[in-house]
């Protein structure tokens, strides 16, 4: 059976380390998703121009109308959305943040796990 392990990395020479490292040491892996995270949040032009009153008609208990310029309509409802669930301050994410998804074996996830963080992966999680 096989894991998908998806880490962000500060840029994109820290990611390519990281599937090198994998390469490496003999673990046998799929490349998924290799790119810049901001790619994840490219507008769509049929919700770009969606005010926020047409999602939200009562703003969440904790929300906070503030929108950011430049980012697509669904990006802000994401923010917006983890906003009202967390305590944490959301980390801003750089203009070279690059995304990686494997897919690797059960047996070989702590070894691929390991070697990501050590490329400076951060933001590890398991998917299902």
């Amino acid at each position: 059976m096989s894991v998908q392990l998806q880490a962000h990395f500060e840029n994109e020479e820290h990611a390519n380390l990281a599937v090198n490292r994998l390469r490496q040491s003999g673990i046998i892996f799929e490349i998924l998703d290799l790119k810049p995270a901001a790619a994840r949040w490219k507008a769509d032009t049929d919700t770009e121009r969606v005010s926020p009153a047409a999602t939200f008609n009562k703003a969440p208990e904790g929300f906070v109308t503030s929108y950011p310029t430049g980012m697509p309509f669904q990006h802000m409802c994401a923010r917006a959305f983890m906003a009202t669930n967390s305590t944490k301050p959301v980390r801003p994410h750089s203009a070279n943040e690059t995304l990686l998804r494997i897919k690797v074996s059960e047996r070989s996830f702590g070894n691929a796990q390991r070697i990501i963080r050590q490329a400076q992966g951060y933001g590890i999680k398991v998917l299902s």
